[in-house]
């Protein structure tokens, strides 16, 4: 809770002259309501505009603009994520590939949780710069969505002090896109490790309010559960984990089991491997069995313990549907009518789309033949107004 300095504290009195109870609860509250957004704007990221491409007028170049010009052709430096940029509310996406930009359905993931998720987005870029004229969809979501802020990130930084590191070296080793995906797996375990809040990949459509969930895991199914239609809830205890998806999780700042998933992790960490999910699903599964020494199913793990508790919530939850049957259910080669796209989606709180291997799939237009053109009108509209060209 914030404590207003001694001189707010002290304002019934002005210039030596007693003020009326009325007065000084106006004045006071007026203070304390200036003093509220001065405070938050702290957390704000400061962005420095390197370059913008003025085309009403002579100029071609104009250092350290201001952001609020809204200009499309901005490449505007990043400032580095560090401790002082953490809440309590945030939501961190990593973009790993060093482009200084969002692809329309990557964009379409952060818009729908500013929207819907009810948390900070903190998107993590590897890149130190954006370049808002490669997508007119990331300029839309970078200009009109206050809850969402842009970082670069040091890994070398970011993974000092936790078990992995020292690891870059051999991540830079790595051939070929699976580099990628390693940095990615491993940069989501250590930034929530150190700040807390909660991680989601870039191909997902967020869809509920997210804060009801805390610590959590999701587990993996071979075919989707199919939860009570009214309640969205399934039996505790009845799904035996098969694997434990590491596309979306929260956990509090120094939670072991990431720790604990870190460790292992640098100890079997191979870079010569040519295997692309070497810390990813199968990964976390190995750690959860090793750490609870338990039957892992959907409940609730070492309840109470501190930094240890973690509830391990049905697969439905964010991915309604399986990997296997993206292609099938996602992109239906039947018409969907609106209530059987809500049967699948109602007790989801986002959906997954498997980008790996979905990425080439046409989004039309038409919301009876592929979930992304029923959900994005919906839950990332700006994004999806330029389907035709950046989806």
């Amino acid at each position: 809770m914030l404590r207003l300095p001694i001189f707010l504290q002290n304002l019934h009195t002005i210039g030596g002259k007693r003020l009326n109870l009325f007065t000084a609860v106006v004045v006071l509250t007026a203070l304390y309501e200036l003093y509220n957004v001065l405070y938050s704007a702290k957390l704000q990221p400061q962005y420095q505009i390197l370059f913008v491409n003025h085309t009403n007028d002579n100029s071609s170049r104009k250092n350290f603009a201001t952001v609020a010009e809204r200009n499309c052709s901005a490449k505007i430096n990043l400032p580095v994520f560090d401790k002082r940029h953490s809440e309590k509310l945030q939501v961190f996406f990593l973009e790993t590939s060093g482009r200084p930009y969002l692809k329309g359905r990557q964009v379409c993931s952060v818009e729908s949780a500013a929207i819907k998720s009810g948390l900070i987005s903190k998107v993590i870029m590897k890149s130190s710069y954006l370049d808002l004229s490669k997508r007119k969809s990331f300029c839309d979501l970078f200009h009109n969505y206050k809850n969402v802020q842009f970082y670069t990130i040091n890994y070398e930084e970011l993974f000092r002090n936790t078990p992995v590191e020292g690891i870059t070296g051999r991540l830079d080793r790595v051939a070929g896109g699976h580099k990628f995906t390693h940095y990615s797996d491993l940069g989501r375990l250590a930034i929530v490790y150190k700040y807390g809040g909660y991680y989601m990949d870039l191909d997902v459509i967020v869809t509920k309010d997210m804060r009801p969930l805390t610590t959590f895991l999701v587990i993996e199914m071979p075919q989707t559960t199919k939860p009570d239609n009214k309640t969205c809830n399934i039996r505790e205890g009845s799904l035996d984990v098969i694997s434990i998806h590491n596309g979306e999780f929260g956990f509090p700042a120094g939670h072991e089991f990431l720790l604990q998933y870190m460790e292992s992790a640098n100890r079997t960490y191979d870079p010569m491997s040519d295997k692309r999910n070497q810390v990813g699903p199968s990964h976390a599964v190995l750690v959860a069995t090793q750490m609870y020494k338990t039957r892992l199913t959907n409940r609730i793990l070492d309840k109470g313990k501190p930094h240890r508790e973690v509830t391990l919530i049905p697969d439905y939850t964010f991915l309604p549907v399986v990997y296997h049957q993206a292609k099938s259910i996602l992109w239906s080669a039947d018409p969907k009518t609106p209530q059987q796209w809500e049967d699948v989606f109602r007790c989801a709180y986002a959906v997954h789309f498997y980008s790996h291997y979905n990425d080439h799939r046409n989004v039309s237009g038409d919301p009876t033949k592929d979930a992304y053109s029923f959900l994005g009108p919906k839950h990332c509209p700006q994004a999806f107004s330029y389907y035709k060209t950046e989806f």
